[in-house]
């Protein structure tokens, strides 16, 4: 079976929390969270920023109980999201 045309090596790269591991055809991409958990996206998806985690980075904001440490977990996540490499 034909896994499709690979326009662009992602393999390797790391977006946010998520670091690639194979490509699976028509864009789509299995990866890895920073959790360990593994995830298929698609390659518009990660290089847009829209998929940051495996969804770990938003159960997270529901663990905190005082507003200064949920405050810096945002800060981290915004400047993860600014600062990721293509």
């Amino acid at each position: 079976m034909s896994r499709g045309k690979l326009t662009e090596d992602l393999l390797g790269q790391k977006f946010n929390r998520l670091t690639v591991i194979e490509y699976l055809g028509n864009s789509r991409w299995r990866v890895l969270c920073d959790c360990g958990a593994e995830i298929i996206t698609v390659a518009r998806d990660l290089k847009n920023g829209h998929t940051k985690s495996c969804g770990c980075c938003g159960k997270e904001l529901f663990e905190f109980r005082d507003e200064q440490t949920l405050q810096l977990f945002k800060e981290d996540c915004y400047w993860n999201y600014t600062h990721h490499t293509d």
